[in-house]
């Protein structure tokens, strides 16, 4: 984190790609659930932290959804508190939600659920949550996105349980 503050200090763009990467300061540090190197990259946005919360980067994912690739709550937190949209899909249709239910993260997705993720949304394969979660026979998931209220999850659900 010091050494992120003293590039910023120095002019380094938090929303800037880094060649052949793929990443931005701002989504490394939400994918390593980094939340203070997330609170500088925010702070130091042009435009400000709700539209850098907001912006979508590599293959459509926001800094959200590339913290719920890893589960990491307290990251997500920050962008969600800075204005990021829980139910913004990547460019194959995958929102958050989908993406923390996919490795059982629990903690992230009940955060995504408390923050207004619709159990609604299907990907591109025209699947739920819930759906991703029964195919990959992860009980505990479905359980918890059927108390949210997401609709019944048919016996079998044909398909992968992984995004891509």
């Amino acid at each position: 984190v010091k050494e992120l503050r003293k590039l910023l200090e120095r002019g380094a763009e938090p929303l800037t790609e880094v060649p052949g990467t793929g990443m931005t300061p701002l989504t490394a540090a939400a994918q390593a659930g980094q939340a203070e190197a997330v609170r500088l990259c925010l702070a130091a946005a042009p435009g400000g932290a709700a539209a850098a919360a907001k912006q979508q980067f590599y293959e459509g994912r926001t800094a959200l959804y590339s913290a719920a690739l890893g589960g990491h709550a307290e990251a997500m937190g920050v962008l969600l508190d800075a204005g990021a949209d829980p139910n913004q899909a990547d460019e194959d249709g995958y929102p958050p939600l989908r993406v923390a239910a996919n490795d059982l993260y629990l903690p992230a997705m009940r955060l995504l659920l408390e923050r207004g993720a619709d159990l609604h949304l299907k990907d591109s394969d025209n699947r739920t949550a819930a759906d991703r979660a029964k195919a990959g026979k992860h009980a505990e998931i479905v359980a918890m996105l059927r108390a949210a209220g997401a609709p019944a999850v048919p016996a079998e659900v044909p398909g992968p349980c992984s995004p891509g």
